[in-house]
């Protein structure tokens, strides 16, 4: 393990599509980092009880500290890459764990609030947190969390549609946490790698490999 670890976290409803997507595309480009997924959900198809049930997603985040915790104590370099409302595990899972213990994380469409507080997130990474977003995921979370929710009980379009809302009247120790932030907005070039700013656009296998494999090396 010496190259570290990257947890791959999926969305709700226990499809796996996107932890595998991921997987296949880190090991055909040669990341030499161990994979780990994290499964929460409740089952194949249970995408509304995963979403709503807050109570499983801050005992898996806990879990997930843990092993973070252990891993960092190890000197084991800590990824994380997580897809729409998995994101919230990863988010909460790094609120969890002390400073600097997670080197990189990567989000894809995240289904959070646009105005959910990264700052304790952000006091977990080393080097940078980086949050994919995309307007033409309308239907998933735009319409699907107005409706239904976000995975942080918000009743709006996430953050993974419109971006994370810029920090307002932030003291010095939150603004240089946020310089290790940044987000990337779907462009239309991105279709050459078949992201078409869809739900599963950033999990396709040559967007992975373009556009979130080189943040992980």
């Amino acid at each position: 393990m010496a190259a570290g670890v990257i947890f791959t976290i999926d969305g709700v409803g226990g499809f796996n599509i996107s932890t595998t997507a991921m997987a296949m595309a880190f090991k055909l480009c040669g990341l030499p980092q161990r994979i780990e997924q994290i499964y929460w959900s409740h089952g194949f198809g249970q995408w509304l009880l995963d979403l709503q049930d807050s109570r499983r997603m801050e005992d898996k985040a806990r879990e997930l500290a843990m092993r973070i915790e252990n891993l960092y104590a190890s000197g084991v370099n800590v990824y994380i890459v997580a897809k729409s409302a998995g994101c919230a595990i990863a988010l909460k899972a790094l609120s969890l764990v002390p400073a600097d213990s997670v080197q990189k994380v990567i989000l894809l469409a995240p289904a959070v609030s646009p105005q959910y507080k990264l700052q304790p997130a952000l006091r977990a990474v080393k080097e940078k947190l980086v949050s994919f977003w995309s307007p033409n995921d309308a239907f998933i979370l735009g319409l699907g969390t107005t409706l239904f929710g976000t995975a942080d009980g918000a009743y709006s379009k996430s953050a993974g549609m419109i971006g994370f809302a810029a920090p307002q009247a932030i003291d010095s120790e939150a603004a240089n946490l946020y310089e290790k932030f940044s987000q990337i907005k779907w462009r239309p070039s991105m279709v050459a790698t078949l992201n078409f700013g869809d739900h599963q656009g950033s999990v396709t296998l040559p967007f992975l490999a373009n556009h979130v494999v080189p943040l992980l090396k």
